[in-house]
């Protein structure tokens, strides 16, 4: 299954995935997200219309928090739009542990809501936890992996921005699938969302 709880592993501490497609595809960028990167880790995404590959693209892999949660990057190709059939991500110099990435985005196209995020914008996050406690009252907590982040705010949008949201909200299909939110084009930090 495709789930980020089943992440692509390598049993090395660097090395790639290729993926080959049957007819070419064209992207303007891409997202890692749920890895295990090491902060400035030399990854790259390559690729070309057969062999060699004609294309690279290096991504920076951002500190981790405080709390040691990775930060997704993501990344457009400054020379636009690329047309390959061939697409590799590369881990290029060793990681400090066994490679995992949970989900690797080709991004075809990006949807600029063009909107004025309203003052009284909340970003929040929530770190979930399991806790037991005895009958003396000793709690004992459990981590659950990964905070929890959302992004609550009023957008001043015109028709035509609305309709964009619209269109968003329906090919999700409400909440059911997630997508890719990039909250701050200046932060180098995708949220992959419902």
């Amino acid at each position: 299954l495709n789930l980020p709880s089943r992440p692509a592993k390598l049993t090395t501490t660097s090395g790639y995935w290729e993926l080959d497609f049957t007819s070419p595809i064209t992207i303007i960028g891409a997202a890692l997200i749920y890895h295990n990167l090491d902060a400035g880790l030399d990854v790259t995404l390559e690729g070309g219309l057969g062999s060699p590959l004609t294309f690279s693209q290096a991504i920076t892999i951002p500190s981790p928090w405080e709390n040691d949660w990775t930060i997704s990057p993501w990344v457009l190709f400054p020379g636009g739009a690329e047309t390959l059939n061939n697409i590799r991500l590369s881990i290029n110099a060793a990681n400090s542990q066994p490679v995992q990435v949970g989900r690797l985005l080709l991004l075809t196209a990006l949807r600029d809501m063009e909107n004025d995020v309203r003052w009284g914008v909340v970003e929040e996050e929530e770190q979930g936890q399991i806790e037991h406690a005895t009958e003396a009252g000793v709690e004992t907590l459990y981590e659950l992996f990964g905070p929890r982040r959302s992004f609550t705010g009023e957008l001043a949008l015109m028709n035509t921005e609305a309709s964009e949201l619209i269109t968003l909200y329906r090919s999700a299909r409400n909440r059911i699938l997630p997508w890719l939110l990039i909250p701050d084009e200046g932060v180098n930090d995708a949220w992959f969302v419902r």
